[in-house]
């Protein structure tokens, strides 16, 4: 055997460059194909042209206007290879449109079939909250590790389930559907169904219809994040929603559970200000029917004051007249009245401290403020044990305040 030669990646790069620039059948040739990627940096055109299953990498030092993705051309120009980079491209002097491809044809027939068996409308949409994700993607790729970022960043607490499957190649079709028929039995809040960016022909699997109809039947609300933000395929318009990459997906998501908890916390603190309001309102109505009761009191107290002040006055005139008359009997009626006076007192003094002990007693608030409280449970007062059961959550007011209480057991005392 002969020796072997060895070469650093440099001289082999420049090697290979003098065979492709040697090669004059590589020199000014037409390559016809459907543009199937294409973007524009610093006056520069990058494309792709595909046929069939095949493809190849573009470049012209212009701005292509007015071609779009699908569009069918022809373009001259010669191979190049680059020696730093190791890429070979088609570099391509100019570009004739020649129509419609026929794979863009294809696509436009078959998303007009779809749309006509209303395959687009009414998708499920996610959740107004979502507690739990699967994710449709390949195990080897960063998209799994973009959308778990994002979710950890925006600090949403998410669970998620990653569905390993091919994402290009001739199984990623089965594989795809595979997995979403798997996230159906474990039925989650919503799947993401997530491949980064790639070319038309990376794509052309989620283009299929048989991965179409099948993101359209899934009762788990799908969400596509395929490609870039500027592709769009059957699977997009299938999905329930549709989201230009898996960051854009995950934060998605995370904007869903942000918002639902926005809401849920204005309703908890509208709630909490409607309870104090309608807790003041009862303190309230229970201050002024005290105030109202002891006011009738005083009135009626003030009244039989004003009785015993004008009998007295009577009686003193009537004790001035007998006087004159007969003295031994003024002492006698005298002493009489005066006993009746201190009766009549003591009845009305009575009278006045058993009505001031009943409406102290009858007060809720003197009541609560001796410890007692009141209780109720689902906006019912409870008067009896009878009205309670096990694990009841009662709510408690004292006279400082309000307490929450769980009934561990109940027990009627016997008579």
């Amino acid at each position: 055997m002969g020796s072997v030669r060895e070469l650093s990646v440099s001289q082999l790069n420049s090697y290979i460059k003098s065979v492709f620039d040697d090669e004059l059948i590589l020199h000014n040739i037409s390559v016809y194909g459907e543009i199937g990627q294409i973007s524009v940096r610093d006056g520069v055109s990058y494309f792709s042209l595909t046929e069939s299953n095949c493809n190849i990498n573009c470049v012209i030092f212009s701005t292509l206007e007015k071609l779009e993705i699908g569009t069918k051309v022809l373009a001259n120009g010669r191979v190049t290879f680059y020696s730093k980079s190791g890429r070979i491209n088609f570099t391509v002097s100019f570009v004739k449109p020649i129509g419609r491809g026929e794979q863009y044809n294809e696509f436009m027939l078959l998303k007009e079939r779809l749309l006509k068996e209303g395959l687009f409308e009414n998708r499920p949409k996610p959740p107004v909250y979502i507690s739990e994700i699967g994710v449709i993607t390949s195990e080897s790729g960063a998209v799994i590790h973009d959308i778990m970022s994002v979710i950890r960043n925006k600090k949403v607490n998410v669970r998620v389930k990653m569905y390993p499957s091919a994402v290009q190649g001739d199984n990623a079709e089965s594989s795809v559907i595979d997995a979403l028929k798997k996230v159906n039995a474990d039925n989650p809040d919503a799947v993401i169904i997530a491949r980064g960016g790639g070319s038309n022909y990376d794509l052309d699997v989620f283009n299929s219809e048989k991965l179409a109809r099948a993101v359209a039947e899934s009762n788990v609300p799908v969400i596509s994040a395929v490609g870039h933000e500027t592709d769009y395929t059957l699977c997009d318009f299938c999905a329930g929603l549709r989201c230009g990459t898996p960051s854009i997906a995950a934060e998605a998501i995370a904007d869903i559970n942000l918002s639902f908890l926005a809401r849920f916390y204005t309703a908890l603190q509208k709630i909490s200000l409607e309870v104090d309001r309608l807790y003041s309102c009862r303190v309230s109505e229970i201050y002024r029917a005290a105030t109202s009761v002891i006011h009738s009191m005083d009135k009626k107290i003030d009244v039989d004051f004003q009785k015993i002040y004008s009998t007295i006055r009577r009686l003193f005139i009537s004790v001035q007249t007998l006087r004159e008359r007969d003295e031994k009997k003024l002492f006698s009626l005298s002493a009489a009245l005066n006993g009746d006076i201190e009766n009549v007192f003591r009845e009305i003094s009575a009278r006045f401290k058993t009505a001031t002990a009943l409406l102290e007693a009858a007060s809720p608030l003197k009541i609560i403020s001796k410890g007692f409280a009141k209780v109720s449970v689902g906006g019912r007062d409870v008067l009896s044990v009878d009205d309670l059961k096990s694990n009841d959550r009662a709510d408690l007011i004292f006279g400082d305040g309000r307490a929450e209480a769980i009934v561990t057991s109940v027990k009627k005392y016997t008579r």
